[in-house]
């Protein structure tokens, strides 16, 4: 499966907020690439309003959840809120099984 990000951003000028709609593949190694649109997204109208919403994400690792929560925090980068759904989506990419005509 091609686990790949697909980010939209929603701006709201008045009152300022912004929306990060994630969708697609939300893994330890792609979290990271949310930031610097976070931060963009912050600069561009200057708000403190930011909600990264993944719940339409095919699926969300619960470390990169966790990252993202303590990025949200205000410790590491400007605070954000982040909206998933409950129980996160696991990934849906089949299990790789062995077929009766090939040899183990």
């Amino acid at each position: 499966m091609d686990h790949k990000l697909r980010v939209v951003v929603r701006l709201n000028i008045e009152p300022a907020s912004a929306v990060i709609a994630v969708s697609g593949c939300v893994t330890d190694a792609n979290a990271t690439a949310l930031l610097p649109i976070i931060r963009r997204t912050g600069e561009l109208i200057g708000c403190p309003v930011i909600s990264v919403d993944m719940s339409a994400a095919w699926h969300v690792d619960q470390g990169a959840l966790d990252y993202l929560k303590f990025l949200g925090t205000g410790l590491a980068s400007d605070p954000f809120n982040v909206i998933v759904p409950i129980p996160l989506p696991a990934c849906p990419e089949p299990a790789n099984f062995l077929s009766y005509d090939s040899v183990a």
